[in-house]
């Protein structure tokens, strides 16, 4: 697809995009956590002489996003991943760099997804945040990304939600409520959500994301596994953890 806005605002939003300004900028920000990457590394080789090229091709109105690279990852289960060209993804962030601040001030407080890679998501089911708080008038609810929360004390009432929300994604965002992941259930019962079990006064690890967890932990990742279990119940998981590093 081409890469071309029309006048008035969108214009001016145009050309902070694709500034050179901005995207010298966004590839600083970009190369962050990824220059053992062949692909960035290429890439930065010639970075001036590319970002130059891709300026003038979206200011010349020839710029065509690449093809994606398609391939699968087990985290743990089974995801097929489209990743497109370097070239792409510093636009992507080029364009998040001007346009976050823009959307931040409309999501509303319990939309919990990362702002540097859930965007879309939550400028996409915003709508969904807004029918829920402000039409349905819904205290208790919180969403990451495409996972979401309600909580009330009548189960009647929630049982009744069901068709409702279900309506309106279908309606008007075009989706749906997975078959098989609309879980009703008391709250005393604990609420898997986002690898914990949330039970009313603590939380605890789910099981399959512990036993990952001590699968996978070594002196390199103990500081960012450590900072994750000090949000829940994890004693006894603090204390596995430390005799692994003996």
């Amino acid at each position: 697809p081409k890469f071309r806005w029309g006048g008035g605002a969108h214009s001016l939003l145009f050309e902070k995009i694709i500034s050179l300004e901005n995207l010298f900028a966004a590839w600083r920000e970009f190369r962050l956590g990824k220059t053992s990457k062949l692909d960035v590394q290429a890439f930065e080789l010639n970075i001036e002489d590319h970002i130059f090229a891709l300026h003038e091709d979206l200011q010349h109105g020839r710029y065509a996003h690449g093809p994606y690279e398609s391939f699968f990852v087990n985290d743990p289960k089974r995801r097929h991943i489209h990743k497109p060209p370097v070239r792409d993804r510093l636009l992507h962030h080029a364009i998040f760099r001007i346009i976050e601040p823009l959307f931040e001030r409309i999501l509303i407080y319990d939309a919990w997804s990362c702002r540097t890679s859930q965007l879309f998501a939550n400028v996409y089911l915003n709508e969904l945040d807004q029918y829920v708080k402000r039409i349905l008038r819904i205290k208790h609810y919180v969403r990451y990304c495409d996972d979401f929360v309600i909580l009330h004390s009548d189960r009647v009432f929630l049982e009744q939600l069901i068709p409702v929300i279900q309506k309106f994604l279908t309606d008007r965002l075009h989706l749906s409520l997975h078959p098989d992941k609309v879980v009703l259930g008391p709250y005393h019962n604990g609420v898997d959500f986002l690898g914990f079990v949330c039970f009313p006064y603590y939380r605890i690890l789910r099981t399959k994301t512990r036993k990952r967890m001590l699968r996978r932990f070594n002196p390199d990742n103990s500081a960012s596994y450590a900072g994750l279990v000090k949000h829940g119940r994890s004693f006894k998981l603090c204390f596995q953890l430390q005799i692994g590093l003996l």
